[in-house]
């Protein structure tokens, strides 16, 4: 049910058969992001489409970001608070999305959900789990996690230093937002270092001089605790990474040193396929 004046969730569902996907916001090498257009009741209003982090999907030579298998698309509805309880409200959108496979395939749908308006509105206890697993992928913004970016030489590293008590990390990668900001295609070379960890991402020619920040989603194996994944929007800036990471590391044991102790180890790994 619609509340007055109460904001609510829906979500786009879209299943897919094996071997089949859809597209993320940023849709990488090739593809286009799902998209939906509204039509709602006079008075409500639609909040942007909430994305869930991605996985990459390697198809030859290029690289895009996506789903498989099913994903929920939420968004938030304002409806207006004059709504009277035992009216009842049509939601109605139309949804676009490229799906692919060895070939792609375009496909849109006119959707339609009708809800009563009532007082209060209960969760549906039929989508709990499934919403809950949409929320629990999305990005959160975290203070805790500190990270700095720096490009040199054809390449942007992105260096996280972890709070205290956080989970050890296995693997990082980076989803841009935008296109033309690493090389999809390219494998992201993960590092722990003296003050927590790095991700080499690969850049275009042309990105050196046009780009200031490095903005995505950074997903985390296993997770980074509270969060799957982080929303980033870093300043690059034009340094050498190495000097950067010596300063920073630098720093973190003088801290460690004063607090009692200094332990350090560093080792490679890659980010799991």
């Amino acid at each position: 049910a619609v509340a007055p004046g109460r904001t609510f969730t829906v979500a786009l569902r879209l299943r897919l058969e094996d071997g089949w996907h859809v597209y993320w916001k940023n849709p990488g090498d090739s593809g286009m992001a799902t998209s939906i257009a509204w039509a709602l009741p006079a008075g409500f209003s639609a909040g942007a489409i909430q994305w869930p982090h991605p996985a990459r999907i390697d198809t030859g030579p290029l690289t895009s970001y996506g789903y498989e298998r099913e994903v929920l698309l939420l968004a938030n509805l304002q409806p207006p608070a004059a709504l009277a309880p035992g009216e009842s409200v049509s939601i109605r959108a139309k949804s676009d999305w490229l799906v692919c496979k060895e070939i792609c395939l375009p496909a849109s749908a006119d959707l339609a959900l009708e809800l009563p308006v009532a007082v209060t509105a209960p969760a549906d206890p039929r989508w709990l789990s499934a919403f809950g697993e949409a929320r629990a992928r999305l990005p959160a913004r975290s203070r805790d996690w500190q990270a700095q970016a720096f490009h040199r030489d054809g390449e942007s590293t992105l260096r996280l230093v972890a709070p205290a008590g956080a989970p050890r990390l296995d693997g990082l990668a980076f989803f841009p937002e935008r296109e033309g900001l690493i090389r999809n295609a390219e494998r992201q070379r993960f590092e722990r270092t003296q003050a927590g960890y790095a991700l080499h991402l690969k850049t275009p020619a042309h990105s050196a001089g046009d780009t200031r920040t490095l903005a995505g989603v950074l997903v985390a194996q296993p997770d980074f605790g509270t969060a799957r994944a982080l929303e980033l929007d870093v300043p690059i800036q034009l340094a050498s990474p190495a000097r950067a990471g010596a300063r920073a590391g630098l720093v973190t044991a003088l801290l460690l040193a004063f607090g009692g102790g200094i332990c350090v180890g560093a080792d490679f790994a890659e980010f799991p396929d």
